[in-house]
């Protein structure tokens, strides 16, 4: 692996790196349960809402003091949740850009966001294994707890909030976050770098050194269902399902001297690879699927985005704000 690689791994499963005034990466990427709209988040601490027929920035979302990691919509899209390197966890009214509530009680990066089903609550995670169940009318705390892991590299939850995942080394823990019980523990053969769940939280794929590009398991059991793609996974920073759990995307950033960065598509079903996003100059950092899986957003490091058509490949638009 080399030195660039190595950067952009830490940037993309940490979270915690100071912030440089050169770094505008695009870090991730949500779209409303519509798809008629997606919001960015940056290291330049602003959110972006985006019209997605139009490819026009509707509004700009300013009130985090830091990198912002984590967006999510409420499952009706009234509301956006923000999360970042500040701690500090905002609340959104999606259709006017208005803050809603911005909620403290974190002491490290946010690495989590997920609405309940009737979007009551809110829970958070960050990267030291805090969980946070917040009510999204009032604002208030509703429930504080720790996970009780030693050194955490990273925390994941799913997108119905239902499960956190601990990356440790070779191995994740897998917790509810209702009863706080442990659910499983899955062993890898290598470092887990970062892991993602499928949209129905059934099942969770993972990437790290020395392995396919990904692995996928059983929640529940903890057991490997199968892999996707060949060879080291080494240059993959981030992977994300599509919300079908038909197709996975891993961001690829194997060959910086020749500027070779790339968003690879894999078929989850047969593990090969369905084709090849390579558009920009800039190291890639995140891409997301929309919840009609016919669009995909992808996020550089030079705070630009790209939205793709899915099914022909080509690029729709540039989200530059």
């Amino acid at each position: 692996m080399n030195l660039f690689t190595l950067v952009l791994l830490v940037l993309a499963f940490t979270m915690d790196i100071q912030s440089t005034s050169n770094n505008k990466a695009v870090y991730n990427a949500a779209f409303s349960p519509d798809s008629l709209h997606v919001v960015t988040v940056s290291a330049d601490t602003t959110a972006v809402i985006w019209d997605v027929e139009t490819c026009q920035l509707l509004h700009r979302l300013e009130a985090h003091m830091d990198e912002v990691y984590r967006a999510v919509y409420s499952p009706n899209g009234e509301f956006v949740a923000t999360g970042g390197r500040d701690r500090t966890v905002v609340i959104w009214e999606a259709s006017r850009g208005n803050l809603h509530h911005i909620l403290r009680g974190h002491a490290a990066t946010i690495s989590g966001l997920a609405f309940s089903s009737d979007q009551s609550t809110l829970v958070t995670a960050d990267v030291d294994g805090r969980i946070i169940h917040w009510d999204v009318a009032t604002g208030e705390l509703v429930e504080n707890w720790q996970l009780d892991v030693n050194e955490i590299i990273k925390t994941v939850l799913s997108p119905d909030g239902q499960y956190v995942a601990a990356i440790i080394n070779q191995s994740i823990s897998i917790w509810d976050t209702t009863s706080r019980q442990l659910v499983s523990t899955i062993h890898a053969p290598a470092l887990i770098l970062s892991a993602t769940f499928t949209f129905d939280s059934q099942y969770i794929a993972t990437t790290g050194y020395e392995m396919p590009i990904a692995r996928i398991w059983d929640v529940k059991t903890g057991d490997e269902i199968s892999s996707v793609g060949s060879g080291a996974a080494d240059s993959v920073t981030n992977i994300s399902f599509s919300h079908n759990g038909q197709m996975l995307a891993a961001n690829s950033n194997s060959n910086p001297i020749n500027r070779d960065y790339e968003t690879k598509v894999y078929d989850v079903s047969s593990g090969k690879r369905l084709f090849v996003l390579r558009e920009n100059s800039e190291a890639v950092v995140s891409a997301t699927f929309s919840p009609t899986d016919e669009l995909l957003v992808t996020g550089y490091y030079d705070g630009t985005a790209s939205m793709w058509n899915v099914n022909t490949h080509d690029k729709v638009c540039n989200l530059d704000a």
